[in-house]
């Protein structure tokens, strides 16, 4: 496996893996995809590094709402991202197809930590690594 490309700005990479037959999941192919406030997406990754290697995790949430940050759109998640998501696959429940790149979380909060999680629309993906 080695890096092919990589935008810190968007904390995406693209990695080239050596094989045949390898299982994937499909890249939503629409640059206009429409993200539905309360739509249902799912989290797949691996929280925490090598504590969590040998078995990919599953979150379900929703879409919340979407944002501004740092001039790239980000979307945000009620879903229970942890650390070491990043750069997990975002999932819409109803087609199957990758919409995103879980980014991380923002926590606030000095005696009750409040959590927002927020992926980078898979546009980013297209733009970037495609053109």
């Amino acid at each position: 496996m080695q890096i092919d490309k990589y935008f810190k700005d968007l904390d995406i990479a693209l990695l080239k893996l050596n094989g045949a037959d390898l299982p994937y999941l499909s890249l939503e192919k629409d640059n206009f995809y429409e993200y539905e406030k309360g739509g249902n997406v799912c989290l797949a990754g691996y929280p925490f590094g090598k504590r969590t290697a040998y078995d990919c995790t599953y979150a379900e949430g929703k879409i919340s709402s979407t944002r501004i940050d740092c001039e790239l759109e980000c979307v945000n998640l009620d879903i229970s991202g942890k650390c070491g998501n990043s750069g997990g696959a975002v999932i819409d429940m109803k087609t199957g197809n990758v919409i995103g790149v879980f980014v991380g979380s923002i926590t606030e909060g000095e005696k009750f930590v409040e959590e927002i999680n927020f992926m980078r629309p898979i546009k980013y993906f297209w733009k970037r690594f495609v053109n």
